[in-house]
């Protein structure tokens, strides 16, 4: 697939990976992937002429969607896709994305939120949410909160609050 796009566009200056899970030093390490623990990057840097970035898959899309739009300097996306464990967050304060040492800012998976604890259904999953959403206010007090997760249905089921 690369292959392809650097043929399509001979000019890619610089191309970003993402994947759920940790990222250390261009390579996955403590990730559901099968790549856990392997350097990706350095093969491609070798064959391409191009500068490859790794990043977690939540951070990505918190920065693609805060180039996207120009309300809110400082925003959180918060991906929450299945019932069985925390999802992530990415938190974008003043333009910059926010790693945190080790790369581990987001990874609410560590946080004392045990989804086991929740009704294994949607009003579970929307209480799960909003009590994630609470504990972003909390840390970093964005201007808004990105949800995404499939469970959630409406939008309605929850309320934007601005401060």
């Amino acid at each position: 697939m690369i292959d392809v796009l650097f043929i399509q566009y001979p000019d890619i200056k610089k191309v970003g990976i993402s994947l759920p899970g940790i990222m250390k030093g261009g390579m996955p390490t403590y990730s559901p992937s099968p790549l856990n623990n392997i350097d990706i990057l350095e093969p491609l840097k070798s064959k391409y002429k191009a500068e490859f970035i790794l990043i977690n898959s939540v951070n990505a899309a918190s920065i693609g969607y805060y180039v996207c739009q120009n309300k809110y300097k400082s925003l959180s996306v918060l991906s929450q896709s299945q019932f069985l464990k925390a999802g992530g967050v990415g938190h974008i304060i003043n333009g910059e994305c926010l790693f945190g040492r080790n790369n581990i800012a987001g990874e609410v998976q560590f946080m004392p939120n045990n989804l086991s604890e929740y009704p294994r259904n949607l009003d579970g999953m929307l209480q799960f949410v909003v009590h994630y959403c609470l504990f972003i206010t909390t840390m970093v007090a964005p201007e808004a909160i990105v949800v995404c997760c499939p469970y959630i249905l409406q939008k309605d089921d929850i309320v934007a609050v601005e401060a």
